[in-house]
């Protein structure tokens, strides 16, 4: 499988849209792909994320969230 996708400025977040996908380079129709809601944003200074993934079919494929922090190792 190989998925296209496109970085987008939406407000304070950048979101991750599914453009095209295909399967043993056979191009899918977009309607078949997976639901994808994915966006990076920052809160008190910190990068935060959230990724879901589902199927129209198969249902929840994944979700996480959280964010990140500098290390404080040197």
């Amino acid at each position: 499988m190989n998925f296209t996708m496109a970085l987008v400025v939406d407000g304070e977040r950048l979101r991750l849209l599914l453009r095209r996908w295909s399967i043993l380079g056979v191009p899918m129709p977009l309607a078949l792909g997976p639901r994808i809601d994915a966006f990076e944003f920052v809160d008190n200074g910190r990068f935060c994320f959230h990724i879901e993934i589902r199927h129209p079919l198969a249902g929840l494929i994944v979700r996480y969230r959280g964010w990140l922090a500098p290390s404080l190792a040197a």
